[in-house]
């Protein structure tokens, strides 16, 4: 206090003669020092005894008993202070240790990290490489997001195109491979009859030898061959073979026993059916057919293959069925299997109604196994399985080309399972085929898939609909492991109605685009109307408008150990039209529910995750979201989490790091968000400059928070708006929050307003701007408890403010339990009908602000506010630790001590304990004004200060009154006056400026 003794020789001339005598010094108890509470030793106020308590000359004078303070029973604690100022045992209540969050949350107690997402290397195919899983815009290997390790996955090096005739190429083929068995050298019609033999193991019968060249009679021999393949056939021994010569065949055989078919090469032995069959085949297989069929080339105006309620195994092998009519091969009832085994089909041309065009076609309980093709150009479907009991395996097939139906446009879809039927798919790649991929429809259908890449779908001609990759509907479940989904349209993964359900193990969507007619979505999930989806170990990079969307009630999305990065706006949105949200991450609505648990979501646009509607629910477990950029149309927003309308969201473990705008953002009444373990940090202003929350719930929605970390934010950590909004929180720092960047002003901790509530439970908050606490308009309410408010410095363009609470128009707070240290210019400030109550709450060190050197004060109560504190001290304050100004302004003190005021540095005046102006009332109720630079208490310009048991000790002036017919027996009962220079002095001092800190701060 290095001006003190300025001032008190600057007074001593003035006081002189004035009446009264400085109390002799004299040893007593010294309260004690508490931890946490204050770092420094309490030095002993006074003395042994309450003599030379006195003032007044003559008749005047007045010599009140000591005062009676408070019984430490009736303090929270127990223990006392000030007892030498007392009678009895009795003192002034020590106030209560706040629990300090600052060990609590930086100690066991501060919030649980999330767990980083669990993903793996895949185990990759033979021939498949294995590549990096992040790729940058150029498809070059990119770094992973912080706290997520690389991995590599599986992707098929580009296939071959235009494999000519008597070749095909599978996935992880880079050039085409030959199609079966060359043909005879030589110009030899057949092979040798070890080669025949071989190409049809387990048919050990005779050999009958066909060629175009044959006779009706022929003897079935190679010198004299017949010409009927059907002939050969009839007249074949079980397990015999038909060898057919090079050439071409206009026959439409039908095989009704065990036999092979082996033609002489896929290039030379071609099956043309000349007379067209809606439903028959150029080869049919009947029931009692235990067929092996291979090295043909099938074409012609009828199906390719046919097989009707097959009771054997049936096989093909090494077979090209080209430009076929309606269906390929076509399997329909039968308990019997259909083996395929390299096969290639291509360019199937639809039927007379501009329908089909398909390759496969199994329904009606059939079943199908194929390994190892080629299916290319056809039309409608590549592959059709239908019907309960039915089911198709398919292994090393590459589907692309498929194209859309001729009749009406729609279709092109690689794989389509249906009405109960059953599919397996291994190690494929389906690549620029039309509308949908896989599409799985109605309840106990079912589709496997593993090792799959589907690559550049496309929209049908015109591209009015989709791109899909894999869509399921109508109760139909599909499982997908080890899957690429690249370069697709509309949505990579669509699944729709009740029942539906799609589980996702080891995959990565990537690069999904909008529509190419409207531009769009481009989404990698879509789960609505009810059906369920699950991803485990998933990457989704690069998608367009949302990565993840559920929608409508009963939907449900699990995703797990997933990264979500880059998301960006539909083209139609980078094209200025800015009315919607796009580029989100995950968007939750109708009453959908989404779980995350273990996911990083980076990169981006306007909310990461959006939920919305009454009885939607989002919980997200140990997620990271990070770098949420906002529109790409306006810049606004930027947000990673964003509850509205009634929905509900958890959080339990969370990271939201660099965001724009607000972190979090609850708004509307129904909602409901509860977050745990959350550490906020870097939160930013959208490309307005506006904003940089942390937390922000308003319009009647509702928050808890329990163990938070909220730093370097911008504007207000935590703001609460609208009447009804309620905000929770428990164990919580807030630190670093920033003024806004567009206009420089605020930087709070807590903002509360227009009637929200907020309570605090265990809270510090620590090198803030303009306010730590700020809670303005009637029905606002604030209750903080166990808080610690340090170092709030005050604004970085102005330098003013630096407040620890600030309470205005109407709002009301309460404090219990606190320590508010080191802050700046206003310590509480109360304006504007605004009422606060504080107890066991010790405040010190308040400094002037930085601009003005003005200011210091622990309490300012204006404007008819309300101030009652209980069991506080406030000490090492600057120019006047508490004021009360202005008529119905009402400051009360009960067991408070004010000590070691000091003078305002900007002009080295002033240095009161407390004092009342213009109409304010100060009620004191065992208090102490120790050691103050100037005075005790100061009463002016119609005033009143009224109390009982007050000790004023070791100021210059005890009481300074300036107000006319002051009666200050009545007024003040049982006062303790020791070492004041002056215990009472009527004059006309200088008073602390009133005209500046008196109202309320900016407005948010």
């Amino acid at each position: 206090m290095a001006a003190r003794s300025l001032l008190v020789a600057a007074l001593l001339p003035a006081l002189a003669g004035c009446g009264g005598e400085a109390d002799e010094a004299s040893g007593g108890d010294s309260d004690t020092s508490r931890s946490g509470v204050s770092d420094r030793e309490e030095a002993t106020l006074s003395s042994d005894g309450p003599e030379h308590r006195c003032w007044g000359e003559g008749d005047r004078q007045i010599c009140p008993e000591p005062p009676r303070g408070t019984s430490p029973d009736d303090c929270a604690d127990g223990v006392l202070v000030a007892t030498q100022f007392f009678r009895g045992d009795t003192g002034i209540c020590l106030p209560v240790d706040p629990d300090d969050p600052d060990g609590v949350l930086r100690g066991p107690g501060a919030p649980a990290p999330p767990a980083d997402p669990r993903l793996r290397d895949w185990d990759c195919p033979e021939g498949w490489p294995s590549v990096p899983a992040f790729r940058d815009e150029h498809g070059n290997a990119a770094e992973p997001p912080e706290g997520v390790a690389a991995f590599d996955i599986c992707d098929v090096p580009p296939p071959p195109e235009d494999c000519p005739a008597g070749t095909f190429a599978i996935p992880g083929d880079t050039a085409c491979q030959p199609l079966g068995v060359a043909c005879p050298a030589d110009g030899e019609q057949w092979h040798d009859e070890e080669t025949i033999r071989s190409r049809a193991p387990g048919y050990d019968g005779p050999i009958l030898y066909v060629a175009p060249t044959g006779s009706a009679g022929g003897a079935g021999t190679r010198s004299d061959p017949l010409a009927g393949i059907q002939a050969a056939l009839d007249a074949l021994d079980e397990g015999g073979i038909v060898a057919l010569a090079r050439g071409t065949y206009e026959q439409t055989p039908t095989i009704d026993s065990r036999a092979a078919l082996v033609g002489a090469c896929v290039m030379d032995t071609t099956l043309d059916a000349v007379e067209p069959s809606s439903r028959g085949g150029v080869i049919t297989l009947l029931r009692s057919a235990e067929a092996l069929v291979s090295d043909l080339h099938v074409t012609g105006t009828r199906r390719g293959f046919v097989a009707t309620n097959p009771a054997h195994r049936n096989e093909l092998r090494s077979v090209a069925v080209v430009r076929a009519t309606a269906v390929g091969i076509s399997v329909s009832g039968g308990s019997g299997l259909l083996e395929v085994r390299d096969i290639r089909i291509e360019g199937t041309r639809p039927n007379a109604l501009g329908t089909y065009g398909r390759a496969l076609q199994v329904q009606d309980g059939a079943q199908l196994w194929l390994d190892r093709g080629l299916l290319e150009d056809n039309r409608d479907v590549a592959v059709g399985a239908a019907d309960g009991g039915t089911r198709v395996e398919l292994r090393n097939l590459l589907v692309r080309g498929t194209r859309e139906r001729a009749s009406d446009g729609a279709g092109g879809w690689a794989l389509d399972v249906s009405d109960g039927a059953e599919a397996l798919m291994e190690r494929g790649l389906l690549r620029d085929n039309r509308e949908v991929a896989v599409r799985a429809t109605a309840e106990d259908t079912h589709v496997a898939l593993r090792d799959i890449v589907i690559r550049a779908m496309r929209a049908e001609e015109g591209g009015v609909r989709f791109g899909r990759a894999l869509e399921i509907t109508e109760g139909a479940e599909l499982r997908m492991d080890q899957g690429l989904l690249d370069d697709n349209r509309e949505g990579a993964v669509t699944a729709a109605h009740a029942g539906s359900r799609v589980e996702l193990r080891d995959i990565v969507i990537r690069g999904t685009r909008e529509r190419e007619t409207d531009k769009r979505f481009g989404r990698a999930l879509t789960v609505q109307l009810g059906a369920e989806a699950l991803i485990e170990r998933g990457l989704l990079l690069d998608n367009r408008e949302v990565a993840v969307l559920a929608g409508q009630e009963g939907s449900h999305v699990e995703l797990r150990d997933v990264v979500i990065l880059g998301t960006r706006a539909a083209g139609v949105w980078r094209a200025g039209e800015a009315n919607a949200i796009h580029g989100l991450a995950l968007v939750v609505q109708g009453g959908a529910e989404a779980l995350v648990d273990r996911g990083v979501l980076e990169d981006n646009r306007e909310v990461a995750v959006f939920a919305a509607h009454v009885g939607t629910r989002v919980e997200l477990r140990d997620a990271v979201i990070r770098g949420t950029r906002g529109s790409e149309a306006d810049g606004t927003r930027g947000r990673a989490l964003e509850v509205a309308g009634g929905a509900e969201a958890r959080v339990e473990r969370g990271l939201l790091e660099d965001n724009r705008e607000t972190a979090v953002f609850a708004l509307n009444t129904g909602t409901r968000i509860e977050l745990h373990d959350l550490v906020v940090r870097g939160t930013r202003p959208d490309a307005r400059g506006m904003g940089g929350r942390a937390l922000t719930v308003q319009e009647g929605a509702e928050a808890v928070l329990a163990r938070g970390l909220f730093e370097d934010n911008r504007e207000v950590a935590v703001m609460a708006t609208d009447q009804r909004t309620r905000v929770a929180i428990r164990d919580i720092v807030i630190g670093a929050t920033r003024e806004r960047e567009a206009e420089g002003v605020h930087g709070l901790a807590l903002g509360v307003q227009r009637g929200a509530e907020m309570v605090v439970e265990r809270g510090l908050f620590e090198d803030n701007r303009l306010a730590a606490v700020l809670a303005s308009h009637g029905g606002t309410r604030v209750d903080l408890r166990d808080l610690v408010v340090r170092g709030t410095r005050g604004s970085e363009a102005d330098g003013t403010g630096g407040h620890a609470l600030n309470v205005s128009d109407g709002a009301l707070a309460w404090v219990e339990r606190g320590l508010f240290e080191d802050n700046r210019e206003i310590a509480v400030g109360a304006s504007g009908d605004a009422e606060v109550e504080l107890r066991d709450l010790l405040v010190r060190d308040t400094r002037e602000n930085h601009t003005e050197r003005f200011g210091g004060r622990a309490l300012q109560v204006t404007g008819a506010a309300r101030i009652l504190m209980e069991r506080g001290r406030l000490e090492g304050h600057r120019e006047i630790a508490v004021v009360a100004h202005a008529e119905g302004t009402r400051v009360e003190l009960r067991d408070v001590v004010v000590r070691d005021t000091d003078v305002q540095v900007s002009d080295g005046q002033f240095g009161i304990a407390a004092g009342a102006y213009a109409g304010a009332t100060l009620m004191l109720e065992n208090t102490v004004f120790a050691r103050n630079a100037m005075a005790g208490l100061q009463v002016a310009f119609g005033a009143s200060i009224e109390g009982d048991g007050i000790a004023l000790v070791e100021n210059p002036i005890g009481i300074n009154v300036q107000v006319d017919d002051f009666d200050l027996a009545s007024r003040l009962r049982n006062v303790f006056y020791q070492h004041n220079a002056e215990n009472v002095l009527f004059l006309n001092l200088p008073v602390p400026d009133l005209s500046t800190l008196l109202e309320g701060l900016p407005d948010l």
